[in-house]
């Protein structure tokens, strides 16, 4: 609990949370990680999920479940019919 309080000495921000391969780091590719919600710190991570967490609610799933299932079986119907 306490590393998640200190933001300043454990945070995600100043190099982000991915791991690298090569040493070379622009200001531009880290700013661009910084967008990635793994190397976002609170309290603004913590909004974020909020709203992201809204999505993934066992109604908004089984939602996205349907619609993705209705969408592939429109698919295969089509292919049946273009293969004719």
């Amino acid at each position: 609990m306490e590393i998640s309080r200190n933001r300043n000495l454990f945070g995600s921000w100043q190099n982000t949370a991915i791991i690298r391969l090569s040493q070379v780091q622009t200001e531009e590719s880290l700013a661009l990680q910084r967008l990635i919600m793994l190397n976002i710190d609170p309290p603004e991570h913590t909004k974020l999920r909020g709203i992201i967490s809204r999505g993934f609610t066992p109604r908004a799933i089984s939602g996205l479940r349907a619609a993705h299932r209705a969408g592939r079986a429109g698919r295969a119907g089509r292919d049946r019919v273009g293969n004719r």
